[in-house]
């Protein structure tokens, strides 16, 4: 008999998997065979161990507990959406008393759907997501398609038409990883699938390596990769996509630059650095998405108000809802606080801070980099607290250049090297 697999469609209707995204439920349902028995099967013995919960699709079962009471499960009476048989060890023995279909999911996933759930219910306010951003209808209608799991970010770069030779030969998940990071909309939908209840066993992952190890073999990896590029969006105005595609080069600009930066202290870790800074500004990148497609009688200079007031609580905002670790919210509303010297040694906020302001070194600010606030920026390095912290008090300023100039050349590689492969 061919193997069946379970249809999304299917899978809603049970909890708590009605409360997973529609990538989660692909996903889910895709990798979920459909078992069928005789009648007389059983289906799950009472004591039994196995980490996973019992779903009825269609027939007869009944179900026997230790004192010898007996209840009666048939589909034809309505579905039973939650699990026949849950709690460790199995309660139950389940026997088939017709033919049935059904299928088995892993305590651990739902264990992680309903944590989630309980997250959800926290106060917004607990995210740092100040009451004046929901007087912006643009922040309303951003903040209800995150809730309604309606939001798909822009295509940016080329497809990754590279990855499955990277997959099945190299099989080197830093390969995967750097090659993700060229469409940094995909990495984001990466990270929120293999930080999702799906894939997470233990903890979430804080690199994109991390969560390509969560994910596991290379087939899934791809499977994720290959609906990730699918649910993207198209920027048709070029205009749009020209300024989107800006703030995307700042951002692996200062991805290269913090894992730099963190190579020059022993406590931090050049990858983490690298996938945070990669992230800081994809509120940015929503706020030009929904402006120019959804709001087209917006002008520039209200949209340069609006990206600076709104980007940094859009990008709090969806980091939380799509899994991101706790550490990429902070990061996201601490980044513009250059003057914090709170803490001795150098940490993730002070590499920030400081590729931050490296990346606009020697550039045109109006011209060449997203909107600014001029202000926010030092007018001398050497006030900057990470500037000490991170050595380069000690250098000249020729020193100092050399640094920011060589990260700039390791970008233009990685942009060439990466585009060759999008070809």
């Amino acid at each position: 008999m061919q193997a069946r697999y379970l249809t999304p469609k299917t899978l809603i209707n049970y909890h708590p998997f009605d409360r997973l995204s529609v990538h989660e439920l692909i996903m889910l349902a895709s990798n979920t065979l459909i078992e069928e028995a005789e009648p007389g099967k059983q289906l799950v013995a009472i004591n039994d161990t196995t980490p996973h919960s019992l779903f009825l699709v269609k027939g007869k079962v009944k179900l026997r507990a230790a004192d010898e009471r007996e209840k009666i499960i048939d589909t034809d009476d309505g579905l039973q959406k939650t699990p026949i048989s849950h709690l460790l060890p199995h309660k139950y023995e389940v026997t088939s008393l017709s033919e049935v279909s059904y299928f088995f999911i892993d305590n651990g996933i739902i264990n992680g759907i309903l944590a989630r759930l309980n997250r959800a219910g926290e106060e917004i306010e607990e995210h740092l997501i100040e009451k004046s951003c929901f007087e912006h209808p643009l922040f309303n209608e951003i903040f209800q398609d995150i809730m309604d799991d309606n939001l798909n970010l822009p295509q940016t770069g080329g497809l990754i038409k590279g990855l499955g030779s990277i997959l099945y030969n190299d099989k080197s998940l830093d390969s995967v990883a750097s090659l993700l990071m060229a469409n940094p909309s995909i990495a984001a939908n990466v990270m929120r699938l293999g930080n999702g209840p799906l894939y997470t066993a233990s903890r979430q992952a804080d690199s994109l390596r991390g969560a390509l190890r969560n994910i596991g073999s290379p087939h899934e990896i791809g499977a994720v990769v290959n609906l990730a590029s699918k649910t993207l969006c198209t920027i048709h105005d070029r205009a749009v996509a020209g300024k989107i595609d800006k703030v995307w080069q700042q951002s692996l600009e200062m991805a290269i630059i913090s894992r730099n930066l963190a190579a020059r202290t022993a406590d931090l870790d050049g990858e983490v650095a690298m996938n945070y800074a990669l992230f800081l500004n994809i509120g940015m990148v929503i706020i030009y998405q929904y402006a120019y497609q959804r709001l087209a009688t917006i002008d520039d200079a209200q949209l340069n108000e609006e990206l600076l007031h709104l980007h940094r609580p859009v990008s709090k905002l969806l980091l939380h809802y799509w899994n991101f670790p706790r550490a990429y919210v902070a990061l996201a509303d601490w980044v513009d606080d250059w003057s914090d010297s709170s803490v001795a040694a150098a940490d993730y906020h002070d590499v920030l801070a400081l590729a931050r302001v490296f990346s606009y070194i020697g550039k045109d600010v109006l011209r060449d980099m997203p909107p600014t606030d001029v202000g926010s920026l030092p007018q001398d390095l050497a006030v900057m607290p990470a500037f000490s912290k991170l050595g380069f008090s000690r250098q000249r300023p020729k020193e100092v250049m050399d640094f920011v100039q060589g990260c700039r050349r390791v970008l233009v590689r990685y942009t060439h090297n990466t585009r060759q492969l999008a070809a």
